[in-house]
């Protein structure tokens, strides 16, 4: 919640935090998600070098192990990064690919976030129309969850 209150350089030190409590603790599944968690965190606070360490660590570890889930999740926040580096077309590409091969129970609080960089990066690489239906849900997995973007 800090970073939504304006305290971004605050919660990326709670979130590098989590991190090194799971590493310490052994706990795979626990780190994915701080891992995950402090990507969508430094996107948020425009830190795109964190966000990508933070993906390719999460995209290593979910590998390794072969958590599909989890892998696709890291992919769909390393195209949230191709996207806020300039590339609107890779990126929401790699976006929507990712998002696509989500198993439908994987939804969570991260979706809003996805589907509005998602319609931004769309929206970049000129594929307005497109990008609009992702805003209002119409387009990935939006209308079928009922989910409404606002940017």
């Amino acid at each position: 919640m800090l970073w939504l209150q304006g305290f971004a350089d605050q919660a990326m030190h709670i979130a590098d935090s989590i991190v090194d409590y799971a590493r310490t603790k052994g706990h795979l599944l626990s780190l994915l998600y701080a891992r995950i968690s402090g990507a969508a965190i430094a996107l948020c606070a425009g830190d795109l070098a964190t966000a990508e360490r933070d993906v390719r660590l999460a995209f290593d570890l979910a590998g390794k192990h072969r958590l599909e889930t989890w892998n696709a999740w890291a992919q769909c926040f390393g195209g949230v990064v191709v996207i806020r580096r300039g590339d609107s077309r890779e990126g929401s590409r790699l976006l929507r690919a990712a998002l696509e091969g989500l198993p439908e129970p994987a939804f969570h609080h991260h979706l809003s976030l996805l589907l509005a960089e998602l319609a931004a990066g769309l929206g970049g690489a000129g594929q307005i129309a497109e990008g609009l239906g992702e805003r209002q849900g119409t387009g990935s997995r939006g209308a079928h969850r009922g989910t409404v973007v606002f940017l």
